[in-house]
């Protein structure tokens, strides 16, 4: 348990003093446990421990959304959160960051069953869900403050089956192709418009394309499609296309 402790931060007395020095960057949110928090974290630690293991980072937080113990896990997460002034959490997703803020003040009202879950995504596309549960008082601590457990599920980007392998199942244009690709992997219509600068009403006559040759009535069920198609791996699309 200590063990994991001191992976997590570094020399409790340098700690200060380095966060100080580099005040104007954003520093990893493993480097927060101090001393006057070992009590209120400790029994975080088990869990925290046995969930790294499991590779899932985690941290504990308070209802003022400040980190007070971390696994080491947390260190590959850069992408998704950052660590404000004060220890404070947040998310780098604006959605995700509401979720969080919210989540945070209602720490003392949530029973401990009760758990909330959301997605996070970040600039470069990659999708993790968190899922916050209430930390119970610590039994002889009298000063343990509502607390919450943050664990984070990274998920594998989606990759769509290849622009040429559609071209060639249902006769999509290059264009409808690239748009049909994209929205598998779970890109939206405006990341789409965006990408290619083309109006959002282009990229939508392009989807309505797509749907038409898949013979799907909604966009939900062309991207169940085509993700199945992009299921079958790469030695099958090969046979198809020869």
């Amino acid at each position: 348990m200590h063990a994991l402790l001191d992976d997590a931060q570094p020399n409790a007395s340098t700690s200060a003093t380095a966060r100080s020095q580099n005040a104007h960057e954003h520093p990893s949110p493993v480097d927060i446990i101090s001393e006057g928090q070992r009590a209120v974290s400790a029994a975080f630690l088990f869990a925290a421990e046995a969930l790294a293991q499991l590779g899932s980072p985690a941290l504990m937080f308070d209802g003022a959304r400040k980190v007070l113990a971390a696994n080491r896990l947390i260190k590959t997460l850069p992408k998704f959160i950052r660590l404000r002034a004060q220890n404070t959490l947040s998310f780098v997703d604006p959605v995700a960051e509401t979720r969080f803020r919210e989540a945070a003040a209602e720490l003392d009202k949530m029973a401990e069953s009760q758990m909330r879950f959301f997605a996070a995504r970040c600039p470069e596309g990659d999708t993790a869900i968190a899922r916050i549960l209430s930390v119970r008082p610590i039994p002889g601590v009298a000063t343990t403050p509502p607390a919450g457990m943050l664990i984070f599920f990274p998920l594998a980007k989606r990759s769509g089956p290849s622009a040429a392998l559609l071209q060639s199942l249902f006769a999509l244009t290059p264009a409808e192709a690239r748009v049909a690709r994209r929205l598998a992997e779970g890109t939206t219509i405006n990341e789409l418009a965006s990408a290619a600068r083309v109006s959002r009403n282009t990229v939508r006559s392009q989807v309505r394309g797509v749907l038409q040759k898949t013979g799907c009535n909604r966009q939900s069920e062309a991207v169940g499609l085509l993700c199945r198609i992009g299921a079958v791996g790469c030695a099958d699309e090969q046979s198809v296309l020869t």
